[in-house]
């Protein structure tokens, strides 16, 4: 794994690696992320290896910002298009149902539903608009096990199947994790409450959760 530091260079170094089938590490807007091209089937079972990661789990994917969620997304309720025009771009993950004809990679597929997040992150937003597609990501660690938050940790962890580590100048602007929302039925569902709090999701739908 190289160690690389924020530079026009290295982004454009990241983003032909993530395009041409490797993993790399780079910071979204929350934590350090493990990433890869969410359309390359031997990228995510290279992903799955590293983290040890059980097949019955999936991952999220990042999306840059105006990318067409018709693309991926069956049965967007006017709940979920509220959300995502008040709060996208910003650390919150959406759970949508999967749309059938998909360009996505098979270990994605398999659940019928798909976790989707428009990273805030300059830099994230940054490769993603140079991609112009979904880049799976999962946080840095071993399945079950904490999360790394510097590059100084994940130097020490983790080497083997990644390419390119990208420091990230911002390490102490470590967020919450995400806030995650379940679209994927009419009642919305917060699972998990990060960033974005329940009290701005109300507002946004005008109802009590």
């Amino acid at each position: 794994m190289e160690i690389l530091y924020e530079n026009k260079d290295n982004i454009e170094k990241i983003t032909y690696a993530i395009q041409n089938g490797q993993v790399c590490i780079f910071m979204t807007d929350t934590i350090y992320g493990l990433h890869c091209d969410a359309e390359n089937n031997q990228a995510i079972e290279m992903l799955y290896k590293i983290k040890k990661r059980d097949k019955s789990k999936s991952f999220i994917l990042l999306i840059p910002e105006n990318y067409s969620l018709d693309n991926l997304v069956s049965n967007l309720s006017n709940k979920a298009k509220r959300i995502i025009e008040k709060i996208w771009p910003n650390p919150i993950t959406l759970i949508f149902d999967l749309k059938e004809d998909n360009s996505l990679g098979h270990a994605l597929k398999e659940r019928g539903t798909i976790a989707i997040r428009m990273p805030k992150d300059n830099l994230c937003q940054n490769i993603l608009q140079k991609l112009n597609k979904p880049i799976v990501s999962t946080s840095v660690n071993l399945s079950g096990e904490k999360n790394l938050l510097t590059a100084e940790e994940i130097e020490s962890s983790f080497n083997e199947g990644i390419s390119y580590l990208l420091k990230s100048q911002h390490e102490d602007r470590i967020s919450k994790p995400s806030t995650i929302i379940d679209l994927t039925k009419e009642n919305v569902n917060i699972l998990r409450e990060g960033e974005i709090t329940k009290d701005e999701i109300e507002k946004i739908i005008d109802e009590k959760l």
